[in-house]
């Protein structure tokens, strides 16, 4: 889907935030479209998932502001609209009693409600979540035989159940071998331009970044550049930030930065 740059849907406005007296963030600004997919990379410790946290809600920056679909954050109410997979989503014990479609479930409670029974199109709603991801044949198996790649799919099924219109991503093939994260990348390319979903993706990956996504924002605590991926990984920007040691190694299906 072709990104819609007179529709924001996320407008960050000189935000900062601090743990105590540690600065993490300091006027960060910039906006994602509809449509946008938006690779956020950037150093360990520079604020990424700390970013993230402030646009879904779980924190409150210390200056500045975030809008959602038009309204403050503070005041926006439809949070199923925003799909969040997590960092070490994965990471579940081999023991968990619950079942594939059990845990995409749970996403669904987002939109309808903790304490409302789901009915026959919410079940329809995970089917089609699973389907989405192809892991509907899974439906019974316990969420802790699966790999990590399978796991990695049933969770964003989980975020897909609520129906959302973004879906902001941490970090999210950690602990998932390089086959199944190449599935997966897959499956967000055609989340974004099949399903028409707005995609934000924090990664270390540069690869993917540069294959991958339309947008890309780097944040050292400030914004250090915001445009396309191509003119980053060609800037100044990227040595200062990386290294000079950098280099691109030739791979069957693309190239790697590393």
């Amino acid at each position: 889907m072709p990104s819609n740059h007179h529709e924001n849907l996320i407008e960050i406005d000189h935000v900062s935030f601090a743990y105590g007296k540690e600065l993490i963030l300091k006027d960060i600004s910039f906006a994602v479209h509809r449509g946008d997919y938006l690779g956020i990379v950037g150093p360990n410790g520079g604020g990424k998932t700390t970013l993230l946290k402030i646009i879904l809600g779980l924190l409150t920056p210390a200056a500045g502001h975030v809008q959602l679909f038009g309204s403050p954050s503070h005041q926006f109410k439809q949070r199923s609209k925003l799909g969040y997979v997590p960092q070490n989503a994965t990471a579940v014990e081999r023991s968990f009693p619950a079942t594939v479609e059990e845990v995409v479930a749970m996403g669904r409670y987002a939109r309808v409600g903790l304490l409302r029974r789901l009915q026959a199109t919410d079940r329809t709603v995970i089917t089609r979540s699973l389907e989405q991801v192809g892991m509907a044949d899974y439906q019974q198996r316990l969420i802790g035989d699966l790999s990590g790649g399978q796991q990695q799919r049933v969770f964003m099924a989980r975020a897909l159940a609520a129906e959302p219109e973004i879906l902001i991503l941490d970090e999210p093939t950690v602990g998932v071998d390089v086959h199944h994260q190449e599935q997966f990348y897959e499956l967000l390319r055609e989340l974004n331009t099949t399903l028409n979903l707005t995609l934000v993706l924090v990664t270390h990956d540069l690869d993917v970044v540069a294959k991958e996504t339309t947008e890309l924002a780097c944040i050292n605590q400030t914004v250090t550049y915001h445009g396309t991926p191509a003119e980053f990984v060609n800037s100044p920007q990227m040595e200062a930030i990386y290294g000079s040691t950098m280099q691109r190694v030739a791979h069957h299906h693309s190239q790697t930065i590393v």
